[in-house]
């Protein structure tokens, strides 16, 4: 299953408006090739939202969110500040190979991306079961990080209305 055709048009108004606001800060792009071997490692094709995001910016930090992705033309499978290696990590705790770790919010949860339910993002608990959150917060990547730039783009006081719902 892949996303709806709005995750993209979601992504990039989120991409034009943190380039707007002061508290973002980027990551490095990575290359396709970079991005397949990431996508090889995971066994998991990345939804169209979140590979864009990839491509582009790599990583970013949305004030004191860590919006995970892949910084430069690296990856570690160990590290957990990159998708690879906090996905890796998170199925040692149960988190089904569908799904891509986008977040650590820091409270217990994960925020992941779920390629087997067309690429939905959702908050994922830690526990001793593969499945046990079934809250659906976003339809796609592309969503939560619109959702992430309009909530800091409020924060800090800046008018944005094309396409907000």
């Amino acid at each position: 299953m892949s996303e709806t055709p709005r995750a993209l048009e979601d992504y990039r108004e989120a991409i034009q408006l943190l380039r707007r606001l002061a508290d973002v800060h980027w990551g490095t792009p990575a290359p396709d090739e970079t991005i397949k071997q990431a996508e090889a490692a995971l066994g998991v094709a990345f939804p169209a939202s979140l590979r864009a995001f990839i491509a582009e910016v790599g990583s970013c930090q949305i004030a004191h969110r860590e919006i995970l992705g892949i910084r430069g033309d690296a990856f570690s499978t160990e590290y957990a500040a990159n998708v690879v290696g906090a996905s890796l990590l998170e199925r040692s705790w149960g988190l089904s190979p569908s799904r891509i770790v986008v977040e650590n919010p820091g409270d217990g949860t994960r925020i992941v991306v779920d390629v087997a339910r067309a690429g939905r993002v959702w908050k994922w608990v830690r526990r001793d079961t593969a499945d046990h959150d079934t809250t659906w917060d976003f339809d796609s990547f592309g969503a939560m990080l619109l959702q992430a730039a309009l909530d800091q783009a409020e924060e800090e006081g800046v008018a944005y209305e094309a396409g907000v719902r």
